[in-house]
């Protein structure tokens, strides 16, 4: 029986930094005074819990987690809502909820709202687990030790209880930078669990051929996009990289139709490893969550 060849393409593309957007206006301000952004508040609520590792005896993978209800997805709570888990990278500021309200990079949140209230996707939920514990922080090899997939949906579902419903069918999982860098952790444990995500992303990791090999392969039910740049690294194994995600796929034999996407972006920001975050966001998001994904 001939097996046909998944959906495969490697797309690079060219972001201007206009791409990026702003989170507010800018005030009228004499000529010699500074501008002052205005930041529009949020439009939805925050909803937080936490997870301490002692019931299995493992500490080290603690986290807190913080939960974004925006008021479309809140004013119908008991209508399943695609959920979006990020995962961050290293924390050695030992921020919490990085990319989720706290540090200097940006706020995910204002994204994804950016994206709903213009129609781009439909109403969702934003989560993630924030890392805090120094011992494994500081190391993109080691941070999101055995991450648990299944338990953190749990729990973010059990304390939006009445106010938001996760929909288990529809989950995608976001990792940047080290969140995709541990073998043994952060989006490579998420895909091995019980609870089957509907599609991962990967952001700027550390792009180990061992990484490749694992999303590759991920079960052909979830969609699979790897998106990088190379403007902020002196050296990353991106070539190694890309040869052993199509070595991968071609193994696997997937059936027609199986998404297994490699998207090269060239990222004009003076800081592309963080601006590359939002930009893939605004970019996948729209793809990965089509109206036609509800009524799967």
């Amino acid at each position: 029986m001939n097996i046909s060849m998944p959906c495969f393409k490697l797309v690079r593309v060219a972001v201007a930094a206009a791409a990026m957007g702003l989170a507010g206006a800018f005030t009228a301000l004499p000529a010699n005074a500074q501008p002052k952004a205005v930041v529009t508040p949020l439009r939805g609520t925050d909803v937080h819990f936490e997870y301490d590792g002692l019931d299995v005896g493992r500490p080290e993978r603690a986290w807190l987690g913080r939960a974004f209800v925006h008021h479309l997805a809140a004013a119908e709570p008991n209508l399943p809502r695609p959920m979006v888990v990020f995962i961050h990278g290293t924390n050695a500021a030992l921020i919490k909820y990085r990319w989720m309200g706290g540090g200097p990079e940006g706020d995910l949140r204002r994204v994804l709202s950016e994206l709903m209230d213009s129609g781009q996707i439909e109403p969702v939920i934003l989560a993630g687990p924030s890392a805090i514990l120094p011992s494994v922080v500081a190391n993109a090899r080691n941070i999101w030790p055995s991450f648990d997939l299944d338990l953190f949906v749990r729990l973010a579902s059990e304390k939006l209880h009445g106010r938001a419903t996760v929909d288990r069918r529809r989950i995608i999982v976001v990792a940047h930078s080290g969140g995709g860098c541990n073998p043994n952790g952060g989006i490579a444990t998420a895909l091995q669990g019980t609870l089957v995500p509907m599609a991962a992303l990967s952001v700027d990791s550390c792009m180990d051929t061992d990484l490749a090999a694992l999303l590759a392969r991920a079960r052909p039910e979830t969609r699979i996009v790897v998106t990088w740049q190379t403007q902020g690294w002196a050296t990353r194994p991106f070539e190694a990289f890309v040869k052993a995600f199509h070595h991968e796929v071609e193994l696997a034999a997937f059936a027609e139709g199986v998404q297994r996407e490699l998207d090269e972006a060239t990222v004009l920001e003076p800081m592309p490893h963080d601006a590359i975050l939002p930009l893939a966001l605004r970019k996948w998001l729209p793809r990965l969550l089509s109206p036609g994904d509800a009524e799967l």
